[in-house]
């Protein structure tokens, strides 16, 4: 549903009908539209359908203007849609027809370029380039890395990997690949020198997610219920005080309860507060606003107070500075600064 920010009047309803379920939304800047990703009973919602509706008709209360996105592609599991807000570019994969496609997030319609899967493992996208996993062989991680904009290959390379061993993490950032196997040391490689730094396992376990500070030259790491900054010297240069993240569904990390701001020097997220008293100890569970610069925590905002819903959803308005906090019973809340 779409919402008056200011009133909170309901403008419109952007299911279709009753058997459409809208599994996720995404904000295309480039054209002023909203996309919606959804699934269909008709079909027991295994297909993907991408729409793209003007954010001028949603503020008039309007969706009939919706455009159906990528109607040629078979988007049935595994198939996928990923929108790359930071290039400016959706890849989509197929597949029943086992191939990729890059689109221009300007102009959906637009394939700008197709690769076959033959030995494609994975796709990790980077600012102006892809990063592509092939099929292993003898020990080795074959592994390319493309122009974003034009698919062109800028280099080619192996990565000695141990045999049997699951890859969690595979990353470029800049002229650093990062590489971490289960139950395995994490390694930073120098791709322009070959020199290698490694993490000890007992220092860096698997993490759940893995995000990037373009900004500020480190990265984050997500590991249960903890988040830590590194460099790419392989130093742990920052953790969070009082920063016990919670996810609202037991075994889900859930990153729709976590956001960073586009400055990449503040973290929102749902954490639980552990408070000792007499009656023993409680777990509150509230949203932290902290620094990322620093590790400290800005502010805390009590959310829940006695057995309400759930927080299921999280979202932060950088241009008023309102967080948006979305409940298991539907229900939408404004914290404004």
């Amino acid at each position: 549903c779409g919402f008056e920010r200011t009133s909170g009047r309901r403008t419109c309803t952007l299911n279709r009908d009753g058997t459409e379920v809208v599994r996720s939304l995404f904000h295309n800047k480039r054209n002023s539209t909203l996309i919606t990703v959804s699934v269909y009973a008709a079909d027991h919602y295994t297909t993907l359908r991408c729409r793209a509706t003007p954010l001028a008709s949603l503020k008039d209360g309007i969706t009939s203007t919706g455009i159906d996105l990528f109607e040629e592609e078979s988007l049935r599991w595994p198939g996928f849609v990923e929108f790359d807000d930071v290039n400016g570019k959706v890849l989509t994969y197929s597949a029943t027809d086992k191939l990729y496609k890059v689109w221009s997030m300007a102009d959906p319609s637009k394939v700008l370029y197709r690769l076959p899967d033959e030995t494609i493992e994975e796709i990790k996208i980077s600012p102006g380039i892809m990063l592509i996993m092939q099929k292993r062989q003898d020990g080795l991680l074959p592994l390319l890395v493309r122009c974003i904009e034009t698919g062109q290959v800028l280099s080619e390379f192996s990565q000695s990997i141990e045999p049997g061993k699951k890859i969690n993490i595979v990353e470029q950032f800049n002229e650093k690949l990062i590489l971490k196997q289960e139950d395995e040391p994490l390694r930073i490689v120098d791709l322009l020198t070959q020199s290698v730094v490694q993490v000890p396992n007992a220092r860096f376990r698997d993490p759940s997610a893995f995000i990037f500070l373009y900004e500020y030259n480190t990265f984050l790491a997500f590991e249960h219920d903890k988040v830590t900054v590194w460099d790419f010297n392989g130093s742990l240069v920052r953790q969070f005080e009082n920063h016990n993240l919670f996810f609202p569904y037991a075994g889900i990390d859930h990153t729709s309860v976590i956001y960073i701001t586009q400055a990449q020097d503040v973290i929102i997220s749902m954490c639980r507060d552990v408070l000792e008293s007499e009656a023993g100890s409680s777990n509150q569970v509230s949203i932290h606003v902290s620094s990322i610069l620093t590790g400290r925590c800005l502010a805390e905002l009590d959310q829940n107070k006695g057995d309400g819903p759930k927080i299921s959803a999280l979202g932060y308005n950088e241009h008023y500075g309102d967080i948006i906090t979305g409940d298991e019973d539907g229900y939408l809340q404004i914290w404004s600064n």
